[in-house]
């Protein structure tokens, strides 16, 4: 059985502002099927939110820790860690 290679995604670097002079919202999708991702972040950033993403739960509760994001559009089952969890973790961050 062939080996299945993940990338890992790294967050570009965000903007401050938005075009209209407001802050720009920006949102981790966590999603491991990549057209599903894919989708979600070509919605929201035509909707002027900047995205963060990742793959599954760790990367989604690492990037939540470094980055901080306004929302989190949460896979309930990514793997590793399970989306309830990663939630729960994250909500106590602040």
């Amino acid at each position: 059985m062939s080996e299945v290679k993940r990338k890992t995604l790294a967050a570009p670097p965000l903007p401050s502002a938005s075009p209209s002079g407001g802050t720009v919202q920006r949102i981790l999708v966590v999603e491991d099927h990549d057209d599903t991702r894919a989708m979600l972040k070509m919605i929201l950033e035509l909707e002027s939110f900047a995205v963060l993403e990742a793959l599954d739960g760790k990367e989604a509760y690492d990037c939540a820790i470094k980055e901080c994001p306004d929302l989190i559009l949460m896979d309930l089952n990514p793997p590793h860690v399970d989306g309830v969890t990663v939630t729960a973790r994250s909500g106590n961050m602040k």
